[in-house]
């Protein structure tokens, strides 16, 4: 049971309180649909960081290839050097890219 709800992402606190729910009552259903309901809602919060992150990798990539061909400095260390510029939730400001 441990493991297999571990595989979906359930942690050991979230387990313990579905362990704790008595399978006979018909309360118990509602109350495993809302957890499970919460951890897509937590998996797709993480699915879109990774895009996120996905995409600001490759463009970085794409620069770093770009500076090599040209023989310049690592675009990518100067940007991490220089302080986040932000433009509303979750994207970065960038030039060029």
């Amino acid at each position: 049971f441990i493991k297999r709800a571990q595989s979906f992402g359930f942690t050991l606190d979230e387990i313990k309180q579905m362990m704790q729910l008595e399978t006979a009552d018909p309360q118990t259903c509602s109350r495993v649909l809302e957890m499970i309901e919460h951890k897509l809602e937590d998996l797709n919060h993480q699915y879109e960081e990774i895009k996120r992150l996905r995409h600001e990798l490759s463009a970085y990539k794409a620069e770093c290839e770009r500076a090599i061909a040209s023989r310049q400095s690592c675009p990518v260390i100067e940007d991490f050097i220089q302080p986040p510029r932000r433009i509303g939730i979750g994207g970065s400001k960038r030039g060029g890219g």
